[in-house]
């Protein structure tokens, strides 16, 4: 052979070596970084104190506590290996404060899919940010990336002019909404920007099972469906249309306001929207248009699961709904154009509860997934007879659903809070029930700053 043959020979070998060589650096980088973030030096429950090599527990055997009875607190007495120990406690507690979850508001594992994403050194939250909003600017469904404050202890959303550096962070994607479930090609989008990510900020995601995911993406959509209601009853003039200006009047007189969305509002006190009232024709309301406006109908419209306490909103806007037809002289109508009689309106009020319950239920179903856990965790020692109500609920509907559901659960001293959403807010004693105002709202009630804990946070926790 040549020289020129044998130097590309050496050359090629060369390379390959080369690559070879690489490959095995990057994978003992990795390999290392990821004993890093997903460590197993767990506090041992016995011991009381951080697990450490072989040979540093040779030197400090004075410290090891075995199991056993509790001195009384009248010996006046403290056992000095058990100081000593406790002495190293504030380092266990910082650790396994580290560890817990963020809240449901920012990252809640049943509507959401939830990803870890952890890296060895910290990562700038605004550079991470502008990161994934490149790579992750097709995805249709709403989207948290959420991190932990080691500063602080908190955890918090990231945003584009954040300021923190984080280690931990978790990833929040939402399984459903009323466009339908996380679509397969979507899901490949996230799983590849997240590994995509991961890879440029030398981090690891913990990717879940692509299967899983859409299957409960599949079942939460199957189950909004099924109360995905919206209610709409219609007020119909039969000969000549009716002036804006009079409809405009019979609306501010209900307390209605005017949005930018066209339709006029029937609010809560927090502001949230009850019901709204909307032109029947194409048109939409407009403030500086309605002198010139007449129509020959507008449409009442409840939207169930948006709304807590569906049935006594649903009688309210009836009964507004029958005072603007005897003002107007028109008639409510149901979609096909059909006299919507006292019957006809009663098979919607029970419909409206069937769908509450439905929700109750499912709400019910959710926190009862604390049978899965371990008495060594938070979820095992979760009781499962409790006390859920909507917070746009007032005392005295709450009280009246009290009495409603009859002999109540035993050591029952509060009733939980939700939101439409079914996320936890709080709690409520029911002695304050008793004490304050009968339309004052649940969500205005809650007891201020409450202990939480997340299911499976150690057991031991609930003892600190």
């Amino acid at each position: 052979m040549s020289d020129l043959q044998l130097s590309l020979i050496g050359l090629g070998v060369a390379l390959v070596a080369g690559v070879f060589a690489y490959n095995k650096w990057q994978e003992r980088k990795h390999r290392k970084m990821a004993e890093s973030v997903f460590r197993g030096n767990h506090p041992d429950v016995l011991l009381g104190r951080k697990q450490s090599d072989p040979a540093e527990n040779d030197g400090s055997a004075e410290l090891r506590i075995e199991p056993g009875t509790m001195a009384s607190a009248q010996d006046g007495e403290v056992d000095t290996g058990q100081a000593t120990a406790r002495s190293e406690l504030p380092a266990m507690e910082e650790s396994e404060c580290d560890a817990r979850e963020p809240s449901e508001a920012l990252a809640d594992p049943a509507i959401d899919c939830v990803v870890r994403f952890e890296s060895a050194e910290r990562i700038g939250g605004a550079y991470l940010w502008q990161a994934q909003h490149q790579a992750m600017d097709r995805l249709t469904k709403p989207l948290c990336w959420c991190g932990l404050n080691e500063h602080t202890g908190a955890w918090e959303r990231l945003t584009a002019n954040g300021s923190g550096d984080y280690r931990r962070l978790r990833v929040a994607l939402q399984l459903a909404d009323r466009r339908g479930p996380l679509a397969d090609n979507e899901l490949t989008v996230f799983l590849n920007a997240l590994q995509r990510l991961a890879d440029e900020f030398l981090a690891v995601a913990d990717l879940p099972t692509r299967n899983d995911v859409l299957a409960r993406a599949a079942e939460i959509d199957r189950f909004c469906a099924s109360v995905d209601i919206q209610i709409g009853v219609n007020l119909v003039s039969a000969g000549v249309p009716f002036a804006g200006t009079k409809l405009r009047g019979l609306c501010e007189a209900a307390g209605m306001t005017l949005r930018e969305d066209g339709m006029f509002h029937v609010a809560d006190d927090g502001g949230a929207t009850l019901y709204t009232l909307s032109n029947l024709e194409a048109v939409p309301f407009a403030a500086e248009e309605l002198k010139a406006v007449s129509t020959h109908g507008v449409t009442f419209t409840l939207d169930v699961p948006r709304v807590a306490g569906g049935p006594r909103v649903f009688d309210r806007m009836i009964v507004l709904a029958k005072q603007f037809a005897g003002s107007l002289g028109v008639t409510l109508v149901d979609d096909n154009r059909a006299p919507l009689g006292d019957n006809a309106l009663d098979v919607i009020h029970d419909k409206i509860v069937e769908v509450e319950q439905r929700m109750a239920e499912q709400a019910r179903a959710q926190l009862e997934l604390s049978s899965e856990y371990t008495e060594e965790r938070v979820g095992g020692l979760m009781q499962h007879d409790y006390i859920v109500l909507p917070g746009t609920h007032t005392v005295a509907a709450a009280i009246e659903t009290l009495r409603a559901i009859g002999p109540l659960p035993e050591q029952t001293d509060q009733v939980f809070v939700q939101d439409e959403f079914l996320r936890f807010l709080g709690a409520v004693p029911l002695s304050t029930l008793l004490l304050e105002d009968s339309e004052a709202l649940l969500v205005r009630l809650l007891q201020a700053d409450p202990i939480t804990f997340q299911v499976r946070e150690p057991s031991s926790q609930l003892a600190q």
